[in-house]
């Protein structure tokens, strides 16, 4: 979600490709999953689309989720907070399947596959395979009625199953799909829920990350910048996101959601030869998710919303429609 260049410029777009999908990963692993919930009388929730459960599901129980993704990032906020735009759009279809499993009656385990059709206009595509997400979690404390709350910690690991050097100057930073490094998240979520009226329930959630990557071995242009004479060393910056996640059911099936994100990445250096720039400057990204479910039953629903920019520096300015199907066994 970082632009690297003062002056934009085409064979960059693997590097701001990458950090628009680091970025993505980085909330997105944040990815909820059925508020699971022990009471049947309860409301049914399924999303929000970003901010994660702080539900763990117990063993002998699981959760299937895809979510489709179709991203539009048409420009950049510069280092002054200001939109410059693309001559042409750089999106990508992104399909993430995640399979939660319990283990235990307070931990569970994620894998979350990823899969990119990337393209420019008409003018450059690419289909490739990504990062690949794992994570286990802890329950810590469980909302008891109207009382206390919900709270839940999590190690995520993505291991760098994408295409993030070598990449095709032709192809407009299409055949990016990586970091090409390991990524650690440690992760806090916490969530509560209120009875407002009758069958009415509104729940919140905070979910607070870290996402740490160790250096790593570039040649050539890759997806944090350079060019073809490129050798060296990057050292990613640390990604900190922040979200809110909100739930109101209007009846027992229609629940309005909304999420807050707040993604903060610190300086990526590199080190090493290049005639063109590796690395960005620090940058921020505030975005914002509505959406809309519709519970067919307490274990499953379907979400859909969009996703975009409202401010943000040396970060993408987009505007994303997100949709999942929910399926809690």
């Amino acid at each position: 979600m970082v632009k690297i260049y003062s002056g934009l410029n085409w064979d960059g777009m693997g590097s701001l490709r990458l950090l628009w999908l680091t970025c993505l990963s980085g909330v997105a692993l944040c990815a909820d999953y059925i508020d699971f919930h022990p009471a049947a009388s309860g409301p049914w929730f399924t999303g929000p689309l970003l901010t994660a459960s702080a539900f763990t599901i117990p063993n002998g129980h699981y959760n299937i989720q895809p979510y489709l993704y179709a991203n539009n990032n048409f420009g950049l906020f510069n280092r002054h907070w200001h939109t410059v735009r693309f001559p042409e759009a750089a999106s990508n279809i992104n399909l993430e399947c995640y399979l939660q499993m319990g283990i235990t009656p307070f931990m569970d385990f994620t894998i979350a596959p990823s899969f990119f059709y990337n393209y420019v206009g008409d003018e450059e595509s690419s289909w490739r395979f990504g990062d690949l997400y794992t994570e286990v979690s802890f329950q810590l404390a469980q909302q008891k009625g109207d009382k206390g709350f919900t709270a839940k910690f999590a190690i995520g690991e993505l291991f760098p199953t994408g295409v993030y050097q070598h990449l095709n100057p032709n192809k407009l930073g299409t055949d990016s799909s990586g970091g090409g490094t390991f990524a650690t998240t440690f992760q806090f979520i916490f969530s509560r829920r209120w009875n407002t009226y009758t069958f009415h329930y509104l729940a919140a959630r905070m979910s607070m990350a870290c996402t740490l990557s160790p250096q790593l071995a570039v040649h050539g242009l890759n997806s944090y910048g350079g060019d073809r004479t490129t050798r060296g060393r990057v050292f990613p910056g640390t990604l900190f996101p922040l979200l809110f996640g909100f739930e109101y059911n209007m009846t027992q099936n229609w629940v309005l959601a909304l999420d807050v994100a707040n993604a903060l990445r610190l300086k990526t250096k590199f080190r090493g030869e290049t005639i063109f720039p590796v690395g960005w400057d620090w940058a921020y990204s505030l975005s914002f998710a509505p959406a809309i479910e519709y519970n067919y039953s307490a274990e499953v629903g379907l979400i859909a919303g969009v996703w975009f920019s409202a401010l943000g520096k040396n970060s993408f300015n987009f505007l994303n429609y997100v949709v999942s199907l929910n399926w809690y066994i």
